[in-house]
């Protein structure tokens, strides 16, 4: 790629009279996806994004991403629909966030499809069904949702198209030789539409309303989101609380399949009120430390790759340290957890694992895990952290049948041996 349950939005809504809760309606918009949009974002665990043609109305392309992929384009990170070439990606569509500078993130999806346009000449076969609607539309919607499918924000914005007709494009992919082009290059060859940039107008509309989203009987608190009844998305875009929205996101999944409170504790203490781990999961013996961290969103220009490199190794580098603690504790001092329930699990387990889990692995190498490694120091070599997309999480969560089953499974992943002395890497694929 890279180089649920709705509700309307209210606020404090006992407190509203009908003609705001109206004017949110409004502003929000509120997006409900056609069956086979939400079809296709539940289909898989990874990142994707589903286009919808409407009667009337704009063209509605729902996308699913990491959360911080998300607060990036609701902060305006520039976002585009590429139609592949016929000549080397028939039939093919992308979606691409220009995030970081020289590596944008893209998602091509391709149709089995044969029917030619009917407006267009023969050379047009090889063409997404979609396309000439797609090319001559001047808006489309823009839905964002998380992992429940719930949608976080939309807004209508531009097609930005490029000077280039259709007609002269796919005269150039036709003539073009796409032997010598390198692989990675062929996107820039496909018919590009810009979209937006989303307006800083609409998301000003979340400064003052909320979105309800209640975590089953523990609703969600308004200074840090984690703990109030109202998630609040420009929250999430302040300084320092942007990992907040990962941490709300793998909560809400999660919970699905662990009982929270049961073999779950969500951001447990010790008796200093230090937290001990974003998530613990006590089952079968073992204990799993996780930890949640994810870079930086766009604010403004895209980021350079060393930048965000650098950014990202700060970030594991306190998850490992975070981690070496945590693992101390429950290894050696089980006594000093607050949470009674599990301080029992931490007096009688056989196996401890440590997760840290992260939006994107794209910047992760090994050069940075040293890095990282150097900066929690020497002691922090023999911990045996395990690198996990969250996509890939939901993944593994998502393809056990039992909570036995995931944790055998996290069992095998903890007796590989690291290689070369680093920080083993999973990407894990079903």
């Amino acid at each position: 790629m890279r180089a649920g349950e709705r509700r309307a939005g209210c606020c404090q809504a006992s407190l509203l009279s009908h003609k705001q809760l109206l004017e949110i309606h409004t502003h929000m918009a509120l997006l409900i996806p056609g069956i086979q949009a939400v079809l296709e974002l539940k289909r898989t665990h990874e990142r994707t994004f589903a286009i919808e043609p409407r009667e009337d109305e704009p063209f509605v392309l729902y996308l699913k991403l990491t959360p911080t992929q998300t607060l990036s384009i609701i902060n305006g990170a520039p976002i585009g629909l590429v139609i592949g070439c016929p000549a080397v990606e028939p039939n093919t569509l992308s979606f691409t966030l220009h995030d970081v500078v020289g590596t944008p993130f893209f998602i091509s999806k391709t149709w089995n499809s044969n029917s030619k346009n009917s407006q267009l000449s023969e050379a047009a076969l090889g063409l997404p069904p979609m396309f000439e609607q797609l090319a001559q539309a001047s808006q489309i919607q823009v839905g964002l949702f998380d992992w429940n499918i719930k949608c976080v924000y939309t807004e209508i914005v531009q097609i930005l198209k490029p000077k280039q007709s259709v007609e002269e494009w796919i005269d150039k992919c036709l003539s073009t030789n796409f032997s010598h082009i390198p692989k990675n290059q062929v996107l820039e060859y496909g018919y590009s539409l810009e979209l937006g940039p989303l307006s800083q107008k609409s998301v000003t509309t979340y400064k003052n309303y909320n979105l309800i989203d209640k975590l089953g009987d523990k609703p969600y608190v308004l200074t840090t989101n984690k703990y109030t009844d109202h998630l609040s998305v420009t929250r999430y875009l302040e300084e320092g609380k942007h990992g907040y929205y990962q941490e709300h996101v793998l909560t809400t999944i999660i919970t699905r399949y662990f009982q929270s409170g049961g073999n779950l504790f969500i951001s447990p203490r010790t008796r200093t009120n230090i937290e001990l781990a974003d998530f613990v999961i006590a089952d079968h013996g073992t204990i799993v430390l996780i930890e949640s961290k994810a870079s930086r969103p766009y604010e403004g220009t895209p980021r350079k790759p060393r930048t965000v490199e650098s950014s990202f190794t700060r970030l594991i580098s306190k998850a490992f340290e975070q981690l070496h603690r945590a693992k101390e504790v429950v290894a050696q001092n089980p006594a000093f957890v607050e949470d009674i329930k599990l301080r029992e699990y931490c007096e009688s387990f056989t196996n401890v694992i440590c997760i840290c889990i992260v939006d994107d692995a794209w910047m992760i190498n090994a050069r940075m895990l040293e890095e990282s490694l150097n900066i929690g120091g020497k002691e922090m070599k023999g911990i045996g952290v395990y690198i996990l997309e969250i996509e890939d999480f939901f993944g593994l969560l998502a393809n056990s049948p039992s909570t036995e089953s995931l944790i055998k499974f996290l069992l095998q992943l903890s007796m590989r041996p690291p290689s070369n002395g680093s920080v083993p890497l999973f990407n894990i694929g079903f």
